[in-house]
Formats: structure tokens, C-alpha cells, sequence
């Protein structure tokens, strides 16, 4: 026989049974999941890849060599995203060289004369770049990546 006694639960094991019923009910209330044979596959468009860039023509160079390099490109749209006004030109020289074989976008962030601060600068830079792939351009997935990453050949 299994003798068995009940001490009272502390506040913190009683937060926690709590969260624990109510994680449960909202499992079972979550519809399953579709197997992976019945997920539709990637393509079409659904997804992009978005290089966010500053200025730095030479990065931006070997960025979109080594994305171009990638296999199963075709199924994603491509996408670069700028936040620097002035070297718009020769950063949209760079994508127009490299690209020549795969289209790719480019999304010019207008300047904010507010933004001071690098760091405001770059997390309006990233807000800018989730808003045109997601409400403009209707990704549904994307891959986001600086402009100073060289991606490995596979």
C-alpha cells in the first residue's frame, strides 16, 4: 500500500499548477497540426529574402554573390533593403551588376531627419524592412540578413 499524504502547496507551486491546467486546456483546444506530407511546399513567391543595407557597396558585393550562389534560389524573391539616402545610387549600381541573372528589388527607406541615434536608425531601418516584406511585398516568410554576411556555398 502506498501511503500517501498531502502537504499544503506554496504560492509559487500553486501559480505554477494553475498555469499548468490552463496550458492544458489551451492545448486541447488548438487545432493539431497538418502532417508534413499534407504542408504545402515552398514556393511561388511565399517567401523572400531581404539583405538590409547602409552604404558599404563592397559587403553589399559579396552579400549578393554568395546569396546568388544558393540553390533552390528561384524559390524565394529577392529583396535589398537601403536606409542611406545619399549612397542610394551607388549601393542600386551594386544590386544591378550582381543581379544580373536573378531579379532583385530594392526598397529605399525614406530618410528620417529625427533619427539621430545609430540604434533608432537601425531598428527603424529592420521596422521599415519587416513592413515592405510583409504588407507590401506579402511574403509570407522571410529571411532577413546585414549586408556584411557571406553565406557558405551551401
Amino acid at each position: 500500500a502506498v501511503l500517501s499524504t498531502k502537504l499544503p502547496l506554496s504560492s509559487s507551486e500553486r501559480v505554477f499548477q494553475s498555469s499548468s491546467k490552463a496550458q492544458a486546456v489551451d492545448a486541447a483546444q488548438v487545432a493539431p497540426s497538418p502532417s508534413p506530407s499534407k504542408l504545402e511546399a515552398l514556393g511561388g513567391g511565399r517567401a523572400g529574402i531581404v539583405i538590409v543595407a547602409h552604404d558599404r557597396t563592397d559587403t553589399l558585393a559579396r552579400c549578393l554573390d554568395s546569396l546568388l550562389q544558393q540553390p533552390d534560389l528561384s524559390l524565394f524573391r529577392l529583396a535589398v533593403s537601403l536606409d542611406h539616402a545619399p549612397s542610394f545610387d551607388k549601393m542600386e549600381a551594386v544590386v544591378r551588376t550582381s543581379s544580373s541573372r536573378y531579379q532583385v528589388n530594392v526598397w529605399k527607406k525614406p530618410d528620417d531627419p529625427k533619427q539621430k541615434v545609430p540604434v533608432a536608425k537601425i531598428a527603424a531601418h529592420f521596422r521599415f524592412a519587416l513592413s515592405q516584406s510583409f504588407e507590401v511585398a506579402k511574403f509570407e516568410f522571410a529571411i532577413f540578413i546585414e549586408n556584411d554576411l557571406v553565406l557558405a556555398p551551401e
